[in-house]
């Protein structure tokens, strides 16, 4: 069974640890906020509304202590971009595997977190979106980009009101993901309307945020040319989606080293390269 440590117990760190509880193939035995924070000394069953767990959150300042304690095998990172390379740091020292759910990094964040990974030699799985459903949608669009390359392209992504990153790290990466289809290097970004417009061009991919009560996330991708469009769109109705595609990225980096993303997790490249073969094995 997989030890895990839960760091972050906001809105969705919370529901990724109750997914945690009572399971056969993970189990929970950290629970870790912000110091200060009035959660602290709580069981994680009563802040979660079930019955008592014997696991006491603790702050982060203690962290380096309690995984001395309780030797997690991985350790799973709702929180926010500063904390989460700060945690990032304690856990590579102490060789344990994470997940790293958060969002909003910048490239230096972003390149600073691989950095621990390759040089302390552990695992680490970085997802901005750790939802299973928004993976592929992300794969299908690469794939979209590549045979619809003429089409003109937007995002809109959708979530609730008080989420601070505009776009959202999902919504980034599945504007990459087009850029590597199409063999663009430099795809730019363009959040208002009449930029996306004025501006519009091969090389430009603009992207539409909407932050209103508490959508929980919605990811739509149109390709449009003037006889047609095709829409690609993920809708999380629950925060149990992000639940189960931390638990499965934790299940997947136990054992490994190096950098990886939920394309990697769940082998993407690969069931690809399976459809293609069955294919042409279909008109062989």
């Amino acid at each position: 069974m997989v030890k895990a440590c839960m760091i972050g117990l906001g809105r969705t760190g919370k529901i990724v640890a109750k997914n945690m509880i009572g399971r056969k193939d993970i189990q929970l035995v950290m629970a870790v906020c912000r110091p200060g924070s009035d959660k602290i000394g709580q069981d994680v069953g009563t802040l979660l509304g079930i019955s008592e767990t014997g696991i006491k959150v603790m702050g982060s300042n203690l962290l380096n202590e309690g995984l001395r304690i309780f030797k997690p095998d991985v350790a799973i990172d709702f929180t926010n971009p500063e904390a989460c390379i700060t945690n990032a740091t304690v856990l590579a020292r102490n060789k344990i595997n994470a997940v790293i759910a958060t969002t909003g990094f910048t490239d230096i964040q972003f390149q600073k977190l691989r950095s621990i990974a390759v040089q302390n030699k552990v695992g680490m799985v970085i997802a901005p979106n750790i939802t299973l459903g928004v993976n592929v949608l992300q794969f299908l669009c690469k794939i979209a980009a590549q045979l619809l390359d003429d089409y003109d392209v937007e995002i809109i992504e959708e979530h609730f009101k008080d989420k601070k990153d505009i776009p959202s790290g999902t919504a980034i990466k599945i504007a990459e993901s087009i850029s590597e289809g199409r063999g663009i290097e430099d795809s730019v970004k363009i959040l208002t309307e009449n930029d996306a417009i004025s501006l519009r061009g091969a090389n430009i991919i603009p992207i539409h945020s909407l932050r209103a009560g508490g959508i929980v996330g919605v990811h739509k991708v149109m390709f449009a040319s003037d006889e047609d469009s095709v829409e690609i769109m993920h809708q999380s109705f629950t925060r149990s989606a992000f639940a189960k595609g931390a638990i499965k990225a934790a299940k997947f980096i136990v054992g490994r080293k190096g950098v990886y993303d939920m394309a990697d997790v769940l082998n993407l490249e690969e069931a690809l390269e399976r459809f293609a073969n069955k294919q042409r094995d279909s008109h062989a």
